[in-house]
Formats: C-alpha cells, structure tokens, sequence
C-alpha cells in the first residue's frame, strides 16, 4: 500500500514539474512587420501600428488579422515617422507621434476622433480623470526623466516630478521611463536609468514608496576584454568610463490592484525569462515570483497578463493568467 502511495506521489510530482515548466504559447502576429512595441487590449482584441506601412491592425486573441486601417500621411489622423506609439484611451485609444509632438485620438473601430500638438516630446501616456499622466526621458543635453499632467484637451500641463541622472563621465544613465496608474486613478509607479529602484509618487510628485531592488537582483560589469572587442573605435580613456558595474533596468510596472505592484526585472536567465517580483504596499513586502518570460511591453487586463515580443518571424503575444505567476 505505502510503495502504491509512493509511487503515485512521485508520478504526481512529475506531472505538475511538467505542467510548471511548460512554457506559455506563443502567438504569431504574422501581418505585423515591423511593431512600435506598444499594443492596447480592447474587447478581446489587439490593437497595434506597423511602423512599416503606418497601419492601424486589430488582431484577435489567436493571432488572425481582423481589421487594419493605413493612416500614412500627413493630413488629419495620419502620422508618418518612426517612434509612434499607442496607449489606451479611456473608450477608445491615443497615438503619439512622438518627432512631431503629436496626438491623434481615435474610437474602438479605428476611426479617427481629432489630433492636438504637444509641447514636449511625451514617451509615455495614461488615461486619468480630467486628464493625463505623461512622461518623457532624455539623454539629449542632461539626463532627466519628467513627469507631468495635461488637461483633457491638453490646453494646460502641470509639472509633476523630475528627475535628474549624472552625467556620462560619472554614471552610464539611459532613457528608458517605465510607467503604471494604480487601479483607482490615486497613484502612480515610475522606474528608469541603470538602477532597478521602483518609485511610488501621488499626482502631486510626493513620494509614497520607495522599492529598491540592488539587493535582489544581480548586477553586471563590463572588462576590458569585452569592451575591447565590441567598443573597438572608443578611445580607451572613454573605455575607461564605462567600466562600471551597472544593475538591468527594471522592464515593467504593473499595478495589479491598489497596492499591489508587479515588478518585471531586467535580469534574465538562459531561458530569456525575467526575475519578477510582487509588491504589496500595506505591509511594504517585497517577493520574488515566478519569472515571466521576455517582452517589450507588458499589460495587464481583467486577470490576464498580455506580453508582445519581437521573434524571429514576426512579433507574438503571450497571453498568462495572472495566477500562474503569483
């Protein structure tokens, strides 16, 4: 009887090993050449550009090209450049042309609502009552990441929060700014430059939460040898610099309730899947999750985790529920 009961046992650890490291589904979005990288989640549905031909494409949950709109041009709700991103929009969603400062609004069926111009080059937007909570980073002159809200109709702007990096010759800074609203609107989540500290402000720039994660996740270093070979035009006084030990930048914020936060490190292992983390604000605990595999952009929809990556075909979207990572 005991052997029996063992041998069962062992049979049903094995399955649920499996069942663990299966990898999620991949799928294909083969009428997508070249993706911005960002997506909206809209009624079971994808909603993407094709930054080759500047075509609005809608595809369904297993992959198949449902709709597509070519908004080319430079007329009314038509963008024409690299660098335009789509984000939600309340009903509907937005795209930034983000070389022209542009804004174009359009409904859930691709059409166009009307456009606006912006006074700075915004990287991230996201829908809040009254508003907008925007964000723009910046090596150009100084690194700085910034952020502010817009009126509904982006008359007025209200500085939020900046934040400065150093300088090159002191800390290889970068512009990546990674920002999530918790659910109810009252709060919001920022991260960015080469160290993974996770910033929680109110939208009047008042720090809520502070989650640094040096402590678990490990850092990398450039040598010699490795700079040499891949930096071999870079005078070695510059080689010099960038010898620096530097931590992955964290990859996504997600707000998964009020006061939970999912972090998505920057540290992968060799199965291109990254150390994740779980925040939960009451009690300021901090714990490691299940990895999450490898993507550009991260959203979190009605229990469901949605990924978009570049493969080597064409870009995909894993699509998780939330509850296999937990």
């Amino acid at each position: 009887m005991r052997k029996n009961i063992l041998i069962f046992t062992v049979i049903f650890l094995m399955i649920e090993s499996f069942c663990f490291s299966k990898k999620p589904a991949r799928i294909i979005l083969n009428e997508l050449y070249i993706s911005s990288g960002r997506f909206v989640v809209s009624d079971n549905s994808i909603i993407t550009i094709d930054n080759k031909d500047y075509t609005l494409k809608v595809f369904s949950i297993t992959g198949k090209l449902i709709k597509k709109k070519t908004i080319k041009g430079n007329g009314p709700g038509e963008v024409s450049t690299l660098g335009t991103f789509i984000f939600p929009d309340g009903k509907g969603f937005m795209i930034i042309e983000s070389q022209k400062r542009k804004w174009l609004k359009y409904d859930k069926k691709l059409g166009f609502i009307k456009e606006g111009k912006l006074d700075e080059p915004v990287t991230v937007i996201t829908k809040v009552k009254n508003g907008y909570i925007a964000g723009e980073a910046s090596f150009a002159q100084k690194y700085f990441r910034k952020i502010f809200f817009y009126t509904d109709d982006f008359s007025k702007k209200r500085e939020i929060y900046v934040e400065y990096g150093r300088d090159f010759g002191k800390r290889l800074d970068t512009r990546e700014l990674y920002m999530t609203i918790d659910s109810k609107g009252n709060k919001f989540a920022i991260s960015g430059g080469n160290k993974p500290v996770v910033k929680v402000l109110s939208f009047s720039g008042k720090i809520l939460d502070k989650i640094d994660l040096t402590e678990k996740i490990n850092p990398s270093k450039y040598g010699k040898e490795e700079l040499s070979s891949i930096l071999k035009n870079i005078p070695p006084e510059m080689r010099k610099i960038m010898e620096f030990e530097t931590y992955p930048p964290v990859t996504a914020l997600l707000f998964l309730s009020e006061t939970k936060l999912l972090i998505v490190s920057g540290e992968k292992n060799r199965e291109r899947y990254f150390k994740s983390f779980l925040y939960n604000m009451d009690g300021k605990k901090l714990k490691e999750i299940k990895n999450i595999p490898e993507g550009n952009t991260y959203v979190f929809q009605s229990g469901k985790l949605f990924i978009m990556n570049e493969g080597e075909e064409a870009p995909y979207i894993i699509i998780m529920n939330i509850k296999e990572v937990l």
